[in-house]
């Protein structure tokens, strides 16, 4: 029941229709264009790229400073990199505000989860300003979105707008693509922008469901 339970929680994106690319240099460097001709093929909702899979989180750091910080308020948050169509390709609902547009004040603005929110104790975090290296400001708030173990809370996040550098680029696929007919069209694109470096990819739910290894043995035994 437990499993059960844990496996039902609500994650906060929809995993499904959902694929990982492995990034590189020449990936960043051809995005935009990879970009276009991913959504050319028809069979392709939306497209964005990140610093971390969305299954995972490769950064963590301190909190960002803010007027009206307690001197003792010493809270570890993800981070995440991210480009605009974030919250549209993971299918993450916004509470409050709005995603990055891509515009050039969005190198200044900042996106928080409400766990970040909770965390910080701030009643209205939507305008405030936040001191992280230089100074942003929170335009849009998310719901809580589980990227590591399903098992715990989900931690303080704050999602920062990066359209030079990513890890991963993520694709959602149209609810009735032919996935046997559009994975082929996708590697082709890929190969073709970023030569030097093999198509890797991975499904987001399947990834998601390794989280469960263990409990499955347990529960199979």
């Amino acid at each position: 029941q437990q499993i059960s339970y844990i496996k039902n929680r609500e994650m906060g994106y929809d995993p499904d229709n959902l694929l990982m690319v492995t990034s590189s240099g020449d990936v960043d460097k051809n995005y935009q264009v990879i970009k276009q001709e991913l959504l050319k093929t028809g069979s392709i909702e939306s497209v964005t790229k990140t610093s971390s899979p969305i299954t995972a989180i490769w950064w963590k750091t301190g909190g960002p400073d803010y007027d009206g910080k307690r001197d003792d308020a010493s809270v570890i948050f993800s981070a995440l990199a991210t480009d605009i169509g974030f919250t549209k390709t993971f299918g993450i609902k916004l509470a409050e505000g709005r995603d990055f547009t891509g515009d050039p004040v969005d190198s200044s603005s900042m996106l928080l989860n409400k766990a970040a929110v909770a965390a910080m104790g701030i009643k209205n975090a939507l305008g405030m300003k936040m001191r992280y290296g230089r100074e942003y400001t929170v335009v849009g708030i998310t719901e809580n979105v589980v990227m590591e173990s399903p098992f715990k809370p989900v931690d303080p996040l704050m999602m920062l707008y990066d359209k030079n550098f990513s890890s991963v680029v993520s694709i959602r696929l149209k609810e009735n693509a032919d996935v046997k007919k559009v994975i082929p069209k996708i590697e082709n694109i890929f190969l073709q922008h970023n030569p030097s470096f093999p198509f890797d990819y991975q499904f987001v739910d399947q990834e998601f469901s390794k989280k469960f290894v263990t409990e499955n043995l347990i529960s199979r035994i």
